[in-house]
């Protein structure tokens, strides 16, 4: 039988990189303060829509908004039939809703052909960037603002605060 050389060093390595990777995974994670009510992230949000996702893209958009140089952001772009309005000023049935890729940029994962309740707002605000306007009839949102795979409960909280 062949003794390891090194034994100690293979399991200060394991170590080590368990301890890393843990840091790390915490660094990149979305952080989201405790979720809103209803009544709460109806107030906060520009737009609150039921609506249906009939197409995703992917895009890329330069962030100069930071004082150093801009880097490139990948984003996901979504267009939404809407299916019922409960707040917001626009008059197209479609709308886009813009959100991260997931992960450590808290982007919301939808799903074309499934339908959902969208808290949306005007301007991308988000603990690594500063707000910045977007195109008119197009919403940021994320998985901190109670947007959330179509469900009864919530859609009748929501109509019986705004009626």
């Amino acid at each position: 039988m062949l003794k390891q050389k090194y034994p100690m060093t293979k399991k200060l390595f394991t170590l080590i990189t368990l301890i890393f990777t843990s840091i790390f995974n915490q660094i990149i994670a979305c952080d989201c303060p405790t979720q809103a009510t209803v009544k709460d992230a109806i107030k906060n949000s520009d737009i609150v829509i039921t609506g249906k996702v009939i197409s995703k893209e992917m895009i890329n958009t330069k962030d100069t908004t930071t004082n150093s140089m801009p880097f490139e952001i990948t984003e996901v772009k979504y267009t939404i039939v809407v299916v019922h309005k409960h707040k917001g000023e626009f008059k197209n049935d479609t709308l886009t809703i813009i959100t991260g890729t997931g992960g450590g940029d808290c982007g919301f994962g939808f799903e074309v052909g499934k339908k959902y309740i969208v808290y949306g707002s005007n301007d991308k605000n988000s603990s690594s960037h500063k707000p910045r306007k977007i195109l008119k009839n197009t919403y940021w949102t994320n998985i901190c603002t109670r947007t959330v795979l179509y469900n009864d409960k919530e859609f009748k909280e929501i109509k019986s605060i705004t009626g």
